[in-house]
């Protein structure tokens, strides 16, 4: 995974930082959804600063969920058997009644069942959630600016160490698609 951002001269004695932060939120945003990789090299110039992360899975891994319902005592009808309550669970969470189970949960039975999830793919994620991880980077001293389109205001204002000219942002050979300061990402740095 590839992520520059081309922006106006910056104070090289803040290039470091910069980077490492990208980085970090990078790297956190990767292990909070639980998506592997294996190493990271950051690059940075006054006009850009670079993060590759290396060998990032594609998807997360599907894994087991434990879902919690209605208490034991909801769950049942006098007849010993299932109630609506549970029943209206079961058909919620797309599982037959039989494979509802009852866990211990504070000090209370309640109905329980395990459910597979399947994991998001990483392009995804990334699409997602890169536009506010990079407006969450800190700097000794920012620039906010009105972002403009075809000569028309637009509401947004947008922080940044220095204004943003382009975004590259790939996944492999695939654009990561996501738009920030009135710039979308591509694969190419911008010559203007």
């Amino acid at each position: 995974m590839l992520l520059e951002i081309g922006t106006e001269e910056v104070p090289a004695e803040w290039l470091k930082d910069i980077a490492t932060q990208l980085k970090d939120k990078i790297c956190a945003l990767l292990k909070s959804y639980e998506i592997s990789y294996d190493d990271y090299e950051l690059f940075y110039t006054p006009r850009r600063i670079a993060v590759i992360i290396k060998n990032v899975a594609t998807e997360q891994n599907d894994k087991y969920v434990e879902i919690t319902g209605p208490p034991k005592e909801v769950a049942i009808t006098n007849d010993n058997d299932w109630s609506e309550a549970a029943i209206g669970f079961a058909k919620a969470q797309s599982i037959p009644v039989k494979e509802l189970k009852f866990k211990l949960k504070g000090k209370k039975e309640v109905v329980s069942c395990e459910k597979l999830v399947k994991g998001s793919k990483t392009q995804s994620i990334l699409k997602s959630n890169l536009s506010l991880l990079i407006s969450k980077i800190e700097f000794p001293k920012s620039m906010v600016w009105e972002i403009t389109e075809d000569r028309r205001q637009i509401s947004e204002r947008f922080r940044f160490v220095r204004p943003i000219r382009w975004v590259v942002a790939l996944f492999g050979e695939t654009i990561i698609p996501f738009e920030m300061a009135g710039i979308k990402a591509g694969s190419e740095i911008s010559t203007s």
